[in-house]
C-alpha cells in the first residue's frame, strides 16, 4: 500500500466554515481526488463514512471534507482508533482535515498522488476504495483465522 503522511490538522465545524469561506478558497478551482476515502479504522465497516479528498489551486492546499451525512470525531485525536463515527442524526456537520502539505503546481499534486486512483492509498488517516477493500479482506481473513484455529469440541 502506498503510504503517504503528511501532518494534518482537524478542524470543528464552525473553524473548517471559515477556513473554506477566505476568499481566496471559495473562488479557486479544485482538483478533486474522489470521494470514496473512508477513516482507515473504519475501513473494515461497509457504511462507513465517506470522505472528498481535494486539492484547492490558489492556495496549494491538500483538504479533506466529509460527504454530507454525520461524521462525529467523538472529541478525540484523529489518530487514535475508531476516531470518526457515524452519529444518531442525519443533519451533516461540516468538519474537514487540512493537510500540512503545499503543492504550488497541478503537476506537483498529480506527482505527490500518483497511482492514487489504481493503487491502494493511505493519505493520513483516510484511505482510498482500492486499501479500503484490502483491510476489510484482511479483517474478514482473520476472522476465519480465528474460527479455523478454534480447538475442536472432544
Amino acid at each position: 500500500m502506498q503510504t503517504l503522511s503528511p501532518s494534518f490538522q482537524k478542524l470543528s465545524a464552525s473553524a473548517f466554515d471559515r477556513w473554506c469561506q477566505t476568499a481566496q478558497r471559495r473562488r479557486s478551482p479544485e482538483l478533486d481526488f474522489g470521494c470514496q476515502w473512508v477513516c482507515r479504522d473504519e475501513a473494515s465497516w461497509l457504511g462507513a463514512p465517506l470522505w472528498r479528498v481535494s486539492w484547492i489551486q490558489d492556495s496549494g492546499e491538500l483538504y479533506a471534507a466529509p460527504l454530507p451525512g454525520d461524521v462525529d470525531w467523538d472529541n478525540r485525536d484523529v489518530t487514535a482508533s475508531r476516531t470518526c463515527r457515524v452519529g444518531p442524526s442525519c443533519a451533516p456537520r461540516r468538519v474537514g482535515l487540512v493537510f500540512a502539505i503545499r503543492l504550488a503546481s497541478r503537476a506537483e499534486i498529480m506527482a505527490y498522488l500518483a497511482g492514487w486512483d489504481g493503487q491502494p492509498t493511505q493519505l493520513g488517516p483516510l484511505v482510498n476504495p482500492q486499501a479500503a477493500c484490502l483491510l476489510r479482506r484482511a479483517a474478514s481473513s482473520q476472522e476465519l483465522l480465528y474460527v479455523s484455529d478454534a480447538p475442536s469440541p472432544a
